[in-house]
């Protein structure tokens, strides 16, 4: 675990676009920029910063849904600007 530990944290200050944070449950979680990012960043972790060959699991990547509120003179704004790009 130690290794798999001081190989996240190297891998964390390597990648300033990651962030690393470990959950009360135990879970060592990496956040990215999307999938593709976090596949180069386990591929760089097992071959770049792991001294040894460490087995760990991977869960299904969470990926959050965020939205906003905007006013309806902003929202008229931006699709009349839509309109005349397409």
């Amino acid at each position: 675990m130690e290794t798999l530990i001081a190989g996240l944290e190297k891998l964390n200050r390597a990648d300033p676009s990651l962030e690393y944070y470990k959950t009360k449950q135990g879970e060592h979680v990496l956040s990215t920029c999307g999938e593709v990012h976090l596949e180069k960043c386990l591929k760089d972790l097992k071959d770049d910063y792991l001294d040894v060959q460490v087995g760990f699991s991977i869960s299904d990547p969470i990926m959050p849904f965020k939205e906003t509120c905007i006013n309806k003179s902003v929202r008229d704004k931006v699709r009349k600007e839509k309109v005349e790009y397409e």
